[in-house]
């Protein structure tokens, strides 16, 4: 379900995009991956996820650490798994 009204606010987006665009001009719109990992131990699994996506869509992977100072990575937290 989640999914599906994704791609519907996706498909909206860029509907309104090429309606924008000036009469003769191209719009370039692609898919983007973009997975945010932090300190926390379930971002080693987001990565290796998001990782495979790309492949799938024919797009680009974008990855953004999101520092939180007060929890670290052990090498038991899954860190030397990657």
């Amino acid at each position: 379900m989640r999914e599906s009204a994704l791609r519907e606010v996706a498909d909206n987006v860029e509907e309104d995009a090429i309606a924008a665009a000036p009469q003769g001009q191209f719009c370039s719109i692609q898919e983007r991956v973009l997975v945010c990992i932090s300190t926390y131990p379930n971002s080693m699994q987001l990565l290796r996820r998001g990782v495979r996506l790309p492949g799938y869509m024919n797009a680009p992977l974008y990855v953004l650490f999101v520092a939180s100072p007060d929890r670290f990575l052990t090498k038991e937290s899954g860190l030397n798994k990657v």
